[in-house]
């Protein structure tokens, strides 16, 4: 038996907690995607209390959108080692390096 395209979309994403923390987690990008807020403004919606949880092809696409520019994106590039570097370290909880420099 097929499924409905309805129904695929309602379960294409299995938990509602998964989705609904998806546009808070991606926030954290928001500086290299376009319209974060727009697109994941139908995202936002299924937090609401009095929203059931309906998976439709807008919020399907959304999602979708934002996956790919996050997995996509153009934010890493091979340095220019004629340009002086930044080094910014975090080493409070566990260790990060971001490696900077100026266009």
């Amino acid at each position: 038996m097929k499924k409905s395209s309805s129904s695929t979309a309602k379960t294409s994403i299995k938990e509602h907690r998964r989705v609904a923390i998806f546009p808070w987690v991606s926030s954290y990008y928001r500086n290299h995607i376009k319209r974060l807020s727009h697109k994941t403004s139908s995202l936002h919606r299924l937090c609401s209390k009095d929203v059931s949880f309906e998976f439709m092809k807008e919020r399907r696409d959304a999602y979708e959108s934002i996956k790919h520019e996050l997995t996509n994106a153009p934010a890493l590039i091979l340095p220019d080692f004629e340009l002086p570097f930044k080094f910014y370290i975090d080493a409070d909880f566990s260790k990060g390096l971001v490696n900077q420099e100026r266009d």
